[in-house]
């Protein structure tokens, strides 16, 4: 859109400077076919506009007077004639421009609100997508977290069941010894009374026998007797001997069996508590575990969300610096064309009327420069600000960074793109900088040709 308007205001001072003197110098000649000399200024009919097309008259100049009579017979008046007709076109090329660049003034101006505006949108959509991103990280996180919860917890249930199995069966191993004892007492009790009668029993046989055999033979016999009763009482002491000695063996051996169950149960109590103390530990490491990663995760959080503000603040940087380079170079686009068309103003209006208008407009346009010159540095103050305020945040991100340097890799990652996003500011302002100075260096040459 640029090119055809210098194309258009190229031609019309080209029109100016060539064309106008040689429509003149034609009409006077007569080469037009229109009315020449002195009739063109009393025919109403046929004035010259900039395209060079004939209309008629509405203007009150173009009737009959004395004074246009004069003018017929008066070269110089009609000479200034022209000249006037030359400023009037250039008044109304002035007029056009003037409405062009207001024109075009508007135009970039729309464009500038609708590119902030498909910028802030585009931001908001960028926000949107990765808050519903990062709400969807949480919701996994969370899912996962329970997940894991509910595995510990199923864990420690089990933990918990099999050591109340274990407990339930050493009480059963316990009890079931305990019977034992009571029936091997209970055994040894009725066995000593059987064998108390028993012993009476054969006692009084015994006696019986005696006399009866006292009486019935002779001392030999009875000493036989006597001696068979003696080594019967001798083998009946010697099995008590073994039986009291196997009841022992058995008492030792269910003695021992018992201790070693009491060692067992006191071994199992043992590992049960230490499986329950191993457990107590887990369940508090892992709380320590969860509170951990529920501060990292809170920290990733926070980390990200400024990173996130730190990267739409750069591109709001970017887009403010973008406009005020697309602004400077089209404003000094605009003073060079405008010191271009005052040279060639400058050469073909040689009067002090155009002159002066002219130095006004000059004055004028110095004084927009001025004022653009101002709204731009109004705008680097706020991009300054804006990265102050960055560097600030990475400050104190820093000062995060170091305090927590045992966070997981998350974290370390973040500072590594945030450490990324610094260096690229720093590029982004020593471009900047370059681009400010080759503006500067542009208006002193604006400046200059002014």
């Amino acid at each position: 859109m640029k090119r055809p308007r210098l194309r258009i205001l190229s031609a019309l001072l080209l029109y100016l400077w060539l064309g106008a003197p040689a429509v003149a110098w034609g009409d006077a000649a007569g080469l037009t076919g229109t009315p020449t000399g002195n009739d063109l200024l009393a025919n109403d009919k046929y004035v010259y506009d900039l395209t060079n097309d004939l209309h008629d008259a509405v203007s009150e100049d173009a009737s009959a007077s004395p004074l246009d009579e004069a003018r017929h017979f008066d070269g110089g008046l009609e000479r200034r004639v022209v000249s006037e007709r030359r400023l009037d076109d250039a008044r109304r090329v002035e007029v056009s421009r003037d409405a062009l660049r207001r024109s075009d003034e508007r135009r970039s101006a729309e464009r500038r609100v609708e590119g902030r505006r498909s910028a802030g949108r585009r931001t908001d959509e960028l926000r949107a997508d990765e808050r519903q991103s990062a709400e969807r990280r949480a919701d996994e996180r969370r899912v996962v977290e329970r997940r894991a919860d509910e595995r510990l917890e199923d864990r420690a249930d089990r933990r918990m069941d099999d050591s109340r199995r274990g407990a339930r069966s050493l009480n059963r191993r316990a009890d079931t010894e305990r019977r034992l004892r009571r029936e091997v007492r209970s055994l040894d009790r009725r066995a000593e009374r059987r064998n108390d009668a028993s012993r009476r029993l054969d006692e009084e046989r015994s006696d019986v026998r005696q006399v009866d055999r006292r009486a019935d033979q002779g001392p030999r016999q009875l000493r036989r007797e006597e001696a068979r009763r003696t080594n019967d009482r001798l083998d009946q002491a010697t099995r008590e001997v073994h039986t009291a000695r196997q009841r022992e063996g058995l008492r030792d051996s269910l003695e021992r069996r018992v201790e070693e169950a009491r060692l067992e149960r006191s071994e199992a109590r043992r590992e049960v508590r230490s499986i329950e103390r191993r457990a107590d530990r887990r369940d508090n490491e892992e709380r320590q575990v969860r509170s951990l990663r529920r501060d990292n995760n809170q920290a990733a959080r926070s980390l990200e969300r400024r990173a996130e503000r730190r990267v739409d603040e750069e591109r709001q940087v970017r887009s403010l610096r973008r406009d005020d380079n697309r602004e400077a170079r089209s404003l000094e686009r605009r003073a060079e064309r405008r010191v271009d068309e005052e040279r060639q103003a400058r050469t073909l209006r040689r009067d002090n009327r155009e002159a002066r208008s002219l130095e006004r407009r000059a004055e004028r346009r110095v004084d927009e420069e001025r004022q653009v010159r101002s709204l731009r540095r109004d705008d680097n103050r706020e991009v300054r600000s804006l990265e102050r305020r960055a560097e600030r945040r990475v400050d104190e991100e820093r000062q995060v960074r170091s305090l927590r340097r045992d966070d997981n890799r998350e974290a370390r990652s973040l500072e590594r793109r945030a450490e990324r996003r610094v260096d690229e500011a720093r590029q982004v302002r020593s471009l900047r900088r370059d681009d400010n100075r080759e503006a500067r260096a542009l208006e002193r040459r604006a400046e200059r040709r002014v």
